[in-house]
């Protein structure tokens, strides 16, 4: 069968960033990949714990949406600052600089997708 089921948490590659930066921490499961055989998709779920944030990143040739899974928090980009809650969705033009921070006090799950594939932000 061509078509694959994902279980995002266990079949996903594992992937913490930010781990030298205090308060930019977050686990990151990435699912959707070359490595499945996505050709166009990158996609994963990012979970933040209370205080912690993306750093200030830029995707310079991929939009991106995201849906808040879990949780609450702030959207920042280009000086600006949106709030968000559970179930809504964000979307990312490409090369516009964001960052999602948890501003909650329970772990913020983001699900993202973007298009075409690059690499995750390193910190």
């Amino acid at each position: 069968m061509k078509v694959r089921l994902i279980s995002p948490f266990r079949d996903a590659e594992q992937i913490w960033l930010g781990l030298d930066e205090p308060g930019m921490r977050r686990k990151v499961f990435r699912f959707v990949s070359p490595d499945i055989g996505s050709e166009e998709f990158m996609a994963g779920i990012t979970i933040f714990e209370p205080g912690e944030a993306s750093s200030y990143h830029i995707h310079p040739d991929s939009e991106e949406i995201n849906l808040v899974i879990a949780g609450s928090g702030v959207l920042v980009s280009e000086g600006e600052e949106a709030e968000f809650v559970a179930g809504q969705a964000m979307w990312v033009p490409k090369g516009v600089h964001h960052q999602h921070r948890n501003t909650g006090d329970a772990p913020l799950k983001l699900l993202w997708v973007y298009t075409p594939q690059a690499p995750l932000p390193s910190t």
